[in-house]
């Protein structure tokens, strides 16, 4: 696990994950009930080889926190970091 990682989604289907203000991965994303589709699209950490761009996630959220569970992702970086722990909003 990275530590110190912060995921933003915006409300144009935009996400960035960062690490202190750096840029390490950026993409678009889709939810749809309690699924979540992620795309890569670049950043250092991007998943950019063929079948390996998006990703599907089961989500769920409880109080403050955001779980992620893969639905189907051929990029097991990726998986990897979303899905180790559940997320903290931070304001």
């Amino acid at each position: 696990m990275v530590s110190g990682v912060t995921f933003a989604f915006d409300a144009h289907g935009h996400y960035r994950a960062s690490i202190n203000n750096t840029t390490m991965v950026e993409g678009n994303y889709t939810v749809n009930g309690d699924q979540m589709q992620l795309s890569d699209t670049g950043g250092p950490w991007a998943c950019t080889k063929a079948g390996e761009q998006t990703g599907s996630y089961r989500w769920k959220s409880a109080g403050n926190e955001l779980s992620l569970s893969k639905i189907a992702d051929s990029c097991e970086d990726r998986v990897q970091t979303l899905t180790q722990h559940a997320w903290k909003k931070q304001r």
